[in-house]
């Protein structure tokens, strides 16, 4: 958010010719990123309480169970409810009363959720993933061994190996951001505690100070 403020300044000091302090706290970009919580206590009047992995106004909007792991499915519109059940194979449910529309579903969200588990349950994340693709927004929700796996990852170069002072070679997170002229080349792992403070204060002190 800093980069970005900074490069806002920038097009209004080229387009005017006039600089400005960009002033960005850390506790302001937080409430940005949670923003749904304060319309929504406008709007209920209620204070949010934690909501775990589901959304409180839109359902099914959340973290389903598999048999080996979990899914992420977003189906709050009435089209992509429809198109769900249809995949598990339940039909009916698209028409039910308790869930025909998005509000009637968050009223009804535990029976919603069971019935997608019941379904979703019996498949592996990989299973629930490709039954849905196309039809409704989802993904596996991964730990760290998948995301190393995943052949997006390397592709997109976002796990290199680096050494490390013991000699090993360990994992560390690429650049997620890429340039076309100026790729990134090497990768660095991060200095040991004052593994280069002599390097930045000999041209100051005399060595034997350091």
């Amino acid at each position: 958010l800093s980069a970005c403020g900074i490069l806002a300044a920038v097009h209004h000091l080229t387009m005017t010719g006039a600089g400005q302090l960009v002033d960005v706290a850390m506790a302001d970009c937080v409430l940005a990123l949670t923003e749904r919580i304060v319309y929504q206590h406008s709007i209920t009047g209620l204070a949010p309480e934690p909501q775990g992995n589901t959304h409180p106004l839109l359902c099914p909007y959340g973290l389903v169970r598999t048999s080996d792991g979990f899914a992420a499915i977003a189906s709050p519109t009435d089209n992509h409810w429809v198109a769900l059940v249809g995949a598990m194979g339940r039909p009916e449910l698209g028409s039910d009363p308790r869930f025909a529309t998005n509000t009637a579903r968050v009223e009804h969200a535990a029976l919603v959720y069971a019935d997608v588990e019941a379904w979703s349950a019996t498949l592996r994340t990989d299973e629930v993933v490709q039954a849905l693709t196309g039809l409704v927004p989802c993904g596996p929700v991964n730990d760290a061994a998948d995301i190393a796996a995943d052949p997006h990852t390397s592709a997109r170069r976002m796990i290199v190996e680096v050494e490390h002072p013991s000699g090993r070679l360990i994992d560390i997170v690429g650049a997620p951001i890429k340039f076309s002229a100026t790729p990134t080349q090497e990768f660095t792992r991060a200095p040991l505690l004052g593994e280069h403070a002599a390097l930045f204060l000999e041209p100051a002190f005399d060595r034997t100070l350091i």
